[in-house]
């Protein structure tokens, strides 16, 4: 481990490494550190809920804040402006990537920790949450030597674990497989992988230009922030590149509208891009403890569901620590630009008419998919409607 030095007899580095460990313990996704002016408060991102970790005497909040700043490598001494870090950590065969923010509050230093589990391997799409039919189309756009597919969704909805799912499809050994990302989430040997540097000039604009010569035949762009990635993005797919990549938007048609805010020729677009996945993620229901109920006329209409349908609900056991749910999934649409769904997106149509277009094609949208999960116990109701109204 990482704290395995001389001066782990300090109470301060015995509680970093305690919060670390019991937050690698929780496969925790983030670790907050924050003071309110009568105490720290530890907490856990788990499954995308925060929980309550411990408690900590604010006595210990300069020392604590100052023990994170110097494995990020981070200015002890500046406390009025915000810093940005990460730090490394390997225990037994596993490694993990630490991301570090630390934030100036009016009760002292806030700092959130983001942990990316470096060598987990990669996710198949049926765990993943894909479902078999759905599973046969993205595999068979994959199967195209050139085109765009982009995995679309607010921060933390699992973009890049789906992105990462699409690589295990390729027989690594007959195919150059780049990427670029902010950080890398994941470090897969047979692949090459590059971290955007911006401290030394190397953002995605400039990468994606020097993987162009690099001859890749599969991209993996981390994001799409700007009007010269998205361009390059789209360029390359056209020019004989199968190019993956993530943009922030909260449906596939925002996507493609984006892309065309950013500068891209919308002919471009429309040519470029094969595929778009719009997910959110949502929580499984722990196996051990979910029970069957006969769903309520209110919960029926709510989720359009037959009054006397049979779902599952949350109950709560030792094994999912009482939450009633255990790791998360997702939901998700899939939006395959074939030559109709290409027509939708001419001229001057609205996101309302090309939604309508959809619904009267019988489109399968995430409320259909979350429908879907519910009445086959993957997941409940109350997660259901409270994914339906974010």
């Amino acid at each position: 481990m990482l704290f395995d030095e001389k001066i782990n007899d300090s109470p301060v580095v015995k509680l970093v490494e305690s919060i670390v460990k019991s937050a690698l313990s929780k496969n925790a996704s983030d670790i907050h550190i924050d003071p309110n002016g009568q105490e720290i408060v530890v907490r856990f991102r788990i499954d995308g809920k925060l929980e309550v970790f411990e408690k900590v005497s604010l006595d210990f909040l300069d020392e604590l804040v100052s023990r994170f700043k110097i494995l990020a490598g981070l200015d002890i001494g500046e406390k009025r402006f915000p810093q940005e870090g990460h730090f490394k950590n390997q225990h037994s065969h596993d490694k993990y990537d630490f991301r570090i923010s630390v934030m100036p509050t009016i009760y002292g230093e806030n700092v959130v920790i983001r942990i990316i589990y470096a060598t987990q391997k990669l996710e198949s799409k049926e765990h993943l949450g894909f479902f078999e039919d759905d599973i046969k189309k993205l595999d068979k756009v994959l199967s195209n030597p050139h085109g765009a597919i982009i995995v679309t969704g607010p921060t933390g909805s699992g973009k890049t674990t789906t992105i990462y799912s699409f690589l295990s499809q390729f027989e690594t050994s007959m195919k150059k497989i780049i990427t670029i990302e902010d950080p890398v989430e994941k470090f897969i040997p047979s692949i090459v992988q590059i971290n955007v540097n911006k401290k030394a000039g190397l953002d995605f604009d400039n990468a994606l230009e020097f993987i162009l010569r690099q001859d890749p035949d599969v991209i993996l762009v981390g994001e799409i922030r700007n009007e010269k990635t998205a361009k390059l993005a789209i360029s390359s797919s056209i020019t004989g590149h199968l190019v993956l990549s993530t943009l922030h938007t909260n449906n596939m048609v925002t996507t493609i509208k984006r892309l065309i805010d950013l500068g891209v020729d919308t002919y471009l677009v429309l040519a470029g891009v094969r595929a778009i996945i719009s997910q959110k993620l949502v929580r499984r229901l722990c196996p051990h403890c979910k029970t069957k109920k006969v769903v309520t006329p209110h919960i029926a209409d709510a989720l359009k569901l037959e009054v006397d349908a049979e779902i599952f609900e949350e109950v709560g056991c030792p094994k999912c620590n009482y939450s009633g749910y255990t790791g998360r999934f997702a939901v998700y649409e899939i939006l395959i630009l074939n030559d109709s769904i290409k027509e939708l997106f001419k001229g001057d149509k609205s996101e309302k008419e090309i939604f309508e277009n959809l619904k009267a094609m019988n489109f399968s949208f995430i409320e259909d998919s979350l429908r879907k999960n519910v009445l086959l116990g993957n997941t409940s109701a109350n997660e259901m409607l409270g994914n339906l109204f974010l």
